[in-house]
């Protein structure tokens, strides 16, 4: 459940004046939101055809391009999308 910061925390004061943050300034989110097992489970669905991609991005929360690159092969499963590391 996504939990609202307090006005507390939004409150942004610099040498000069005083902000109020809106919440998703205050609030970041992940890198990857989520696991590997969910991507595992989404691509078994799409795979055995339970579910079309879409849905299974939706039912799993994964990222639906991430799951379509995984579903065409464009990415090996268990591994990250991207330029490989230098």
């Amino acid at each position: 459940m996504l939990q609202y910061p307090t006005l507390k925390d939004r409150v942004f004061i610099s040498h000069k004046s005083i902000h109020l943050l809106a919440p998703t300034q205050v609030q970041r989110g992940t890198y990857k939101g989520w696991t590997d097992s969910q991507m595992e489970q989404a691509l078994q669905a799409v795979v055995a055809g339970d579910a079309s991609i879409r849905r299974a991005a939706l039912d799993y929360h994964v990222p639906k391009s991430s799951l379509g690159d995984r579903v065409s092969g464009r990415t090996a499963p268990g591994t990250k999308s991207g330029p490989p590391p230098y």
